[in-house]
């Protein structure tokens, strides 16, 4: 399992004038949206060497320096799952759902550790919610 499946701009100084949508945004914004990106890479790069430890910590950090976030609990999640930890992750993914129940990919990953420990009901239940948050934000 690698964390690559995040998604980080290629060229994030491009996130300096505007977002994924065109929209300005302010230096303080830019300077946010690149630390986020370069904090994926680090994560990712750190997971996908099965350096889980440092990629846990540095999610922590983030964590703690920026406060709670679906986006950081959600990479936390993802780093302790590919850690084999899926106790832990399962309890950094329901914190970002928590923070926002329409978390897609939080939701999908909660259907799959729960599908692993064998209760499909639980697992059924989550992907629901994923697929209905999916057809909400898809709506005009």
């Amino acid at each position: 399992f690698q964390v690559d499946q995040i998604e980080v701009p290629s060229n994030p100084s491009s996130t300096q004038n505007s977002n994924n949508l065109g929209v300005r945004v302010s230096p303080s914004q830019a300077s946010q949206e690149l630390m986020r990106a370069e904090l994926l890479r680090r994560v990712s790069k750190l997971s996908n060497a099965s350096r889980h430890p440092e990629a846990i910590e540095a999610c922590k950090q983030q964590l703690q320096q920026e406060g709670p976030s679906p986006r950081g609990y959600h990479l936390l999640g993802m780093v302790l799952q590919a850690a084999g930890m899926h106790e832990e992750a399962t309890q950094a993914l329901e914190r970002a759902i928590y923070l926002d129940p329409n978390h897609e990919e939080a939701l999908l990953a909660l259907s799959l550790l729960a599908r692993r420990r064998g209760d499909k009901q639980v697992a059924d239940r989550f992907e629901q919610r994923s697929q209905r948050a999916h057809d909400r934000s898809e709506r005009p």
